[in-house]
């Protein structure tokens, strides 16, 4: 028998198979054990974004805002709580709390690095919807 190990532990993938002179041989063989997945919690979290140009020479504001929506929040498939393009509700799927902040600096980075490239500040914060955590 040949095999080759998979992309994630515990897979093997058999290229070839080939009769083996004891019966039952192939039974013996074992894998290793998966690790038990813990389910990902899902949290949904409210985004207050302020975008401004930095200064009253550059334009780049409206544009700044179009493509964070397009690019960076609709893979959030983020809501918009207001029309006055201030407020975003979205949901979160994270591991645990340090799962959990790491994906909320991320996307805030994300978010400020888009912004800087087209000549703006973000002023911006994240919480909950009950308020009991903030970033």
């Amino acid at each position: 028998m040949f095999w080759v190990y998979g992309p994630k532990r515990g897979e093997i993938t058999i290229l070839a198979l080939e009769p083996h002179p004891e019966i039952g041989a192939y039974g013996r063989i074992k894998l290793d054990s998966e690790p038990i997945l813990e389910p990902e919690k899902t949290i949904t979290l409210k985004l207050h974004l302020f975008i401004d140009n930095n200064s009253k020479f550059v334009r780049g504001q409206s544009r700044a805002i179009d493509d964070i929506e397009s690019y960076i929040l609709s893979a959030y498939d983020a809501k918009k709580r207001s029309e006055d393009r201030c407020e975003y509700e979205f949901s979160l799927s994270y591991k645990d709390d340090q799962d959990l902040e790491k994906k909320v600096y991320d996307l805030m980075g994300m978010i400020h690095s888009e912004a800087d490239i087209r000549n703006c500040y973000v002023e911006s914060s994240i919480s909950t919807l009950d308020g009991e955590k903030s970033w």
